[in-house]
């Protein structure tokens, strides 16, 4: 399974404000001496536990902050702020999304329009791997980073 992040605080809260993505942080199991429980007769592994957090436990005092400030705020923000798992649904493809993939005809990276099934840019196909939504319903779309969890 992926998680899905972002690292700039000010991208987060766009998605959150703009799409209903929700973030958080993943606590990891913090009492290590119980790494398992007994569910159902079974031995289970105790998981880690998402924390939403909500627009305000992001933006705190941001609005407060001059121009010069907030660009420090952004390039040493230290928290990865990960998608919740109930949102990664959002960040699939929809019908006319805009986004950049590279294309089977040119292998240059151009800009194209998902309609429904895969990716066109002047009706030639485009690799689905390689896509990345830019915009959707006109507005920018920002494609969290991911790792293996």
């Amino acid at each position: 399974m992926k998680k899905y992040f972002y690292k700039c605080p000010f991208q987060a809260l766009h998605m959150m404000k703009e799409f209903g993505i929700k973030v958080g942080i993943w606590e990891p199991n913090y009492d290590r001496k119980k790494t398992h429980r007994i569910k159902d007769g079974f031995m289970t592994e105790i998981p880690d536990m998402f924390i939403e957090f909500s627009m305000r436990d992001i933006v705190g005092n941001l609005n407060e902050l001059c121009d010069d400030e907030l660009k420090k705020v952004e390039e040493e923000f230290a928290v990865n702020l990960y998608v919740s798992p109930d949102s990664i649904s959002l960040l699939k493809p929809k019908y006319n999304d805009i986004g950049v993939a590279m294309s089977l005809a040119s292998g240059n990276y151009e800009e194209g329009m998902f309609n429904g099934t895969k990716w066109i840019y002047r009706d030639r196909d485009m690799k689905n791997e390689t896509a990345r939504i830019i915009m959707r319903e006109y507005r920018p779309f920002f494609v969290p980073e991911a790792e293996n969890a």
